[in-house]
């Protein structure tokens, strides 16, 4: 029998357009996880005080609250973060600590549906537990994931 009479083998696999188009998606969830992670980590991380549902910068029952002392060679006042989720997603804004307005407001991850903040031990909040759901995007599915976050003593 001649090799062009041989039967074809089955191929199993995936083509290039399917790895390149599983790379690209990925590529997108996993920038938006990176800057919401380090972001709201940095945060927790200098904090003095963690607050999950506190009130600050005019936001009200806020997911998480971080008091920032400023640096002590700085002219600068302490500072509070509030996370809330709203229609844009993931939103942060920063205020001095005390301050009824925000000084500053950005969505720091669209498609955020919920994010929710605890304490992983009952009494002072040294690590933050943070879960967010996010919806599906144009190419992503939705997406859950968890992130536990120890503040500096």
């Amino acid at each position: 029998m001649s090799r062009l009479a041989a039967p074809l083998a089955v191929q199993d696999g995936f083509t290039l357009i399917e790895v390149l188009l599983t790379v690209t998606i990925l590529s997108l969830i996993i920038g938006v996880l990176t800057d919401t992670l380090i972001l709201g980590g940095r945060d927790v991380a200098a904090s003095v005080a963690a607050t999950p549902g506190g009130t600050a910068c005019g936001v009200n029952n806020a997911a998480l609250v971080t008091t920032e002392q400023s640096s002590a060679t700085l002219a600068a006042p302490d500072r509070a973060v509030a996370y809330s989720v709203g229609a844009g997603g993931l939103t942060r804004a920063t205020c001095a600590v005390g301050a009824s307005t925000a000084a500053t407001t950005a969505v720091v991850a669209d498609d955020v549906t919920a994010f929710a903040a605890t304490c992983a031990a009952p009494g002072s909040c040294g690590t933050v537990h943070l879960a967010v759901q996010t919806a599906p995007g144009t190419n992503t599915p939705a997406y859950d994931f968890t992130l536990d976050v120890t503040r500096r003593q």
